[in-house]
């Protein structure tokens, strides 16, 4: 943990979190230094053109007196101080993913062995040795078909795992998937695709999404120099949001200050949600306001606590928050349940999605809690000039359940609004 003053350290205990992943809080004594690498080691394999080849020597030599923990440790003692690491941390640890595997020899063990720095690297770096095998570097000349990936897709996670160690496990996936095809992007989310259900397809989208943001061959990645929308926008539906969630770090790649980053996901439309979580991960890396982690099992045993709880701590410097506002209001939770409704409409192109929100908002009762976008369509059977676009509103009322006919009236009168306004026609 960091040293913070005791005025400004706020000590969050024991919160029962299992949703969380499995990283472990440091232990108190620091790992010897010895067969370990510094940190300009660590970037000048970064630097070097066969980046992998070298971080994988480095972190393979480390592991012969080290565990794979006190490495992490060490890595992240490392991106707290450099701000080039704390940025490509991520890759550096797929390197301790990999050698991890070697030494482990299977995927549960290997995910015993790792934690969630950096992003979870080590994890997804495991399933990379796992596909790649030992002939790891000269696998990228192989060509392997669309149905051999396929099948080592089915193969990789196993569905009776913890459901936070399996996402590690499929995002990791998308990851070796793009290395396999070599770097093929519609091939490796094909491959995804066949997992059996949406929740593990999204998952493996993500780290296609990632490798072909950060592999260490830049070369090889389907991007456009001048398209900050490239390739979500060019991309299946059904890929964007997982491809929206990476693509503000190649906005920033490609010069964009945050002003500009955030006008371009306004234009992301269906997908502005995503672009906007994008940008708050990108931001989060040059912003340390704590430290959490799961609490160490020797500890909880010690403090005769639950076992069978995952119990998490957490450090804030309370100097690193920016102040409240003076006029702050703090709401009650909701007593009572809300209810949506979807509406497709056909507008113009011309037609800005602000502005649409904007009538819907001021033709509504005060029970419409919220509006989002979810889809946004323009292409076969949608006539020229128009484009379909799907909202979601939320009705929720402070005193009482609404019923069916009062959601039911105030959808009637959105719709009536959009149509005489905007010419809006229901689909």
């Amino acid at each position: 943990m960091s040293n913070l003053r005791p005025a400004t350290r706020l000590i969050i205990g024991y919160l029962i979190l299992s949703a969380l992943g499995t990283a472990a809080f440091a232990q108190s004594n620091a790992p010897s230094t010895s067969a370990l690498p510094t940190a300009q080691s660590v970037k000048s394999c970064m630097n070097s053109r066969r980046s992998a080849e070298c971080l994988d020597g480095l972190f393979a030599e480390a592991l012969k007196k080290h565990s794979t923990l006190e490495i992490l440790q060490l890595i992240e003692r490392y991106e707290a101080e450099d701000p080039e690491l704390r940025r490509d941390c991520h890759p550096v640890v797929h390197a301790v993913g990999r050698e991890t595997y070697r030494i482990k020899g299977n995927i549960h063990d290997s995910f015993s062995a790792c934690d969630q720095t950096c992003h979870s690297g080590c994890y997804h770096g495991s399933v990379e040795r796992f596909l790649r095998g030992e002939d790891i570097y000269s696998q990228i000349d192989k060509h392997p078909s669309t149905a051999e990936l396929k099948q080592k897709a089915a193969l990789a996670c196993d569905p009776n795992i913890p459901a936070h160690l399996r996402f590690q496990c499929l995002h990791g996936l998308g990851h070796a998937l793009m290395f396999f095809s070599r770097y093929q992007l519609l091939p490796s989310l094909e491959a995804c695709d066949a997992l059996p259900e949406d929740w593990s397809q999204s998952s493996c989208y993500g780290g296609v999404f990632m490798e072909n943001v950060f592999n260490a061959t830049p070369e090889s990645r389907d991007l456009s120099p001048t398209d900050y929308h490239y390739p979500c926008n060019k991309v299946g539906i059904k890929y964007r949001s997982e491809c929206y969630v990476m693509q503000t770090s190649r906005m920033t790649e490609m010069g964009l200050s945050t002003e500009k980053i955030f006008q371009e996901c306004e234009l992301a439309g269906a997908f502005r949600h995503q672009c906007m979580l994008s940008v708050g991960r990108d931001l989060s890396n040059d912003v340390r306001i704590g430290t959490m982690g799961l609490l160490a099992s020797s500890i909880v045993e010690q403090q005769t606590l639950s076992a069978s709880d995952a119990i998490y701590v957490a450090e804030i410097d309370l100097d690193s928050v920016p102040p409240l506002d003076d006029d702050l209001q703090v709401e009650a939770l909701p007593r009572h349940p809300s209810m949506t409704r979807d509406i497709s409409i056909l507008v113009a192109d011309t037609l800005a999605a602000g502005t649409v929100r904007q009538t819907v908002q001021e033709n509504a009762p005060d029970t419409l809690v919220r509006i989002s976008e979810f889809d946004r369509y323009q292409g076969k059977g949608i006539p020229d000039g128009q484009i379909s676009l799907s909202l979601r509103l939320t009705f929720r009322a402070p005193d009482r359940t609404l019923t069916d006919s009062e959601v039911q009236k105030a959808v009637d009168g959105v719709l009536a609004a959009l149509n005489q306004r905007h010419g809006a026609v229901q689909r």
